[in-house]
């Protein structure tokens, strides 16, 4: 199966407006790459964004980031692009990062966590912390960790 991970940019202000990942079981070629450019993903907001452009003669344009089979770097590249990305300057539609902030009163099992690692040997205290700074869902976290999952947002998690 091929992945590519890809950006819609705003041909008026030049400003990234969404990031995703599509994927094919066969390869991606020209013809793909235009039907995204088209009709965009099933976001609604972003079709309509699409539609308000086609309106006004005109496309968005489109970014490849990472095109090939592995599906732990498509969503990797994603998730750092929107790490990147993030500032409210560059008007994402409709990208709900879902990012808690855990108080420490959520926190009083302090001795009882258990420190985590990624593929890059950063370390970190805990799952929540993990999911704060990367802006992961703390359960697709555990699932990794646990072996339910093969990797969340391209991340691979072990403990310490």
């Amino acid at each position: 199966m091929e992945y590519i991970t890809f950006r819609l940019i705003d041909p008026n202000t030049k400003k990234i407006r969404y990031t995703g990942i599509k994927y094919k079981h066969s390869v991606f070629n020209e013809k793909d790459i235009q039907r995204i450019k088209k009709t965009g993903t099933s976001n609604k907001e972003i079709k309509n964004w699409i539609k308000t452009l086609k309106e006004n003669n005109q496309t968005p344009i489109i970014e490849i980031l990472y095109k090939g089979n592995s599906s732990q770097e498509a969503c990797y590249i994603k998730q750092q692009d929107i790490i990147n990305f993030l500032d409210p300057k560059f008007h994402f539609i409709n990208k709900k990062i879902r990012k808690k902030f855990y108080t420490k009163k959520h926190r009083n099992n302090l001795e009882a966590r258990r420190k985590i690692k990624d593929q890059f040997n950063n370390i970190y205290e805990g799952i929540l912390e993990a999911a704060e700074k990367l802006m992961i869902s703390p359960s697709n976290i555990s699932k990794v960790l646990h072996g339910y999952l093969e990797h969340a947002s391209g991340y691979i998690f072990s403990f310490v």
